[in-house]
């Protein structure tokens, strides 16, 4: 699956389960996933994204660490897109 269409694919899935409206293992195995992120080391609990944040240049772009993806979790769980670190 391209970059463009998972990305799109995930946020489209968060929508459809916020209105419970996604298929409800679809849905479990996002709430799985997620449980695996944020007991994750570089989880970042701020903005739920996947790498902590390291530093921010001009006060608007941050910088992740390498290990993780920078990726919206909650969209990314949803999205058929794997773990960068493996665990799912």
């Amino acid at each position: 699956m391209s970059n463009v269409v998972s990305i799109l694919q995930g946020f489209t899935n968060l929508a459809l389960d916020k209105a419970k409206l996604l298929n409800v293992n679809l849905s479990e195995e996002g709430e799985r996933k997620m449980k695996v992120c944020i007991g994750c080391k570089i989880f970042n609990p701020e903005n739920y994204r996947c790498g902590k944040k390291k530093s921010e240049l001009n006060g608007r772009k941050r910088v992740y660490n390498k290990d993780g993806c920078g990726c919206y979790l909650p969209a990314k769980v949803l999205s058929g897109e794997s773990c960068p670190n493996g665990k799912w």
